[in-house]
């Protein structure tokens, strides 16, 4: 459980598919049904609507809707927003860009919740001084549809090659996002089924920050 007085708390789950369970074996996500379901309850689960900039195949969104909570969000992929619709065709979920963002009429969320996609030899080549500068502008414009004091929950990992670390992306997204937002701290999440899908990784970071204010002030 994530403590307010601490920089850092682990928790312990078993995202395997059951065997009769066909819907989630389409896609893959850095996001389990589990672990959204888990944050969701920790940190949002009176919100009336949540806000991932990047929806993927949508998983924030069908697991708020068990919530009653609706999502707000955008994925310029085709093929993942056709799914993203699939499951929630109720949320204002965009096929556009996050930074298009300002083009849409877009209620103030409660929580924000996301995993940005990245591309892991651009990160580790010089091009991923422009990732970090597009992922800036991406959450400094999505400030302006968050409520004061929402929560802002960011899934990372580190980049790894043969085992090292090539690019320390933890440190790297608390440094710039904490420019924007109070960071609270991180919550450690570790997979212990033997089918894990945390995109190759036993465990898994969501960067925990919080929105002071509004873009306005």
């Amino acid at each position: 459980m994530f403590d307010h007085k601490s920089t850092r708390s682990w928790c312990v789950l078993n995202t395997a598919i059951p065997d009769d369970d066909t819907s989630s074996r389409s896609t893959v996500s850095r996001m389990p049904d589990q672990l959204v379901r888990l944050l969701i309850e920790r940190f949002g689960s009176d919100a009336e609507y949540i806000l991932d900039p990047f929806a993927g195949v949508g998983t924030t969104f069908r697991v708020a809707s068990e919530f009653g909570i609706s999502g707000v969000g955008f994925e310029p992929d085709p093929r993942l927003y056709d799914v993203c619709r699939l499951h929630q065709s109720d949320a204002n979920v965009f096929n556009d860009v996050a930074q298009n963002a300002t083009l849409y009429d877009l209620p103030l969320c409660d929580l924000m919740l996301t995993s940005p996609p990245f591309e892991e030899k651009s990160l580790i080549s010089a091009v991923g001084a422009s990732y970090l500068v597009t992922l800036m502008d991406i959450f400094s414009g999505m400030r302006r549809y968050l409520r004061r004091d929402a929560h802002v929950l960011v899934e990372c990992v580190n980049i790894r090659l043969g085992g090292v670390v090539t690019r320390p992306l933890i440190s790297q997204y608390v440094e710039i996002l904490s420019k924007l937002y109070i960071f609270l701290g991180e919550f450690v999440v570790c997979e212990s089924s033997e089918n894990f899908n945390l995109y190759g990784y036993q465990h898994t970071t969501i960067l925990i920050f919080v929105n002071s204010k509004n873009e306005q002030d």
